[in-house]
């Protein structure tokens, strides 16, 4: 008896999917008011993370990462992995700059296991006055 589980083939990104990715990022874009799941921070002391996880209530803080997987919706990015402790986002300044980032999103918005495409999409840049924690 074959025990093996199957090989799955991880799909391509091609022609509907460069169209998904275009939808997703223009509504990301719309929706973008400040520091958001996904963009950068580049901290005073060189380390660069991306922006995991942002905390609305109370005094707006974002978490970050050094890693971990960015899901692309419609108009938002979602995160999964580990986070750093939280910053106050008024340490934070807006550059003006973009940087490629990786996100993934299900190859024809079709849900299943194995069927994610990854690929990259622009994000913000924010320096932070104070060095990574």
């Amino acid at each position: 008896m074959n025990t093996t589980p199957p090989v799955t083939k991880r799909s391509a990104l091609d022609e509907v999917d460069m169209m998904l990715l275009s939808k997703r990022a223009g509504l990301f874009w719309e929706n973008h008011k400040g520091p958001d799941i996904g963009d950068y921070i580049d901290f005073a002391d060189g380390v660069t993370r991306r922006i995991s996880h942002v905390w609305t209530f109370g005094n707006l803080t974002v978490q970050t990462s050094d890693g971990g997987s960015f899901y692309l919706g419609d108009g938002y990015c979602s995160f999964s992995g580990g986070l750093h402790p939280g910053i106050a986002t008024d340490t934070l300044t807006l550059t003006g700059n973009t940087r490629e980032g990786s996100v993934w999103f299900f190859h024809h918005d079709f849900t299943t296991a194995h069927n994610g495409v990854y690929t990259t999409m622009p994000f913000a840049v924010y320096t932070c006055s104070l060095p990574s924690n």
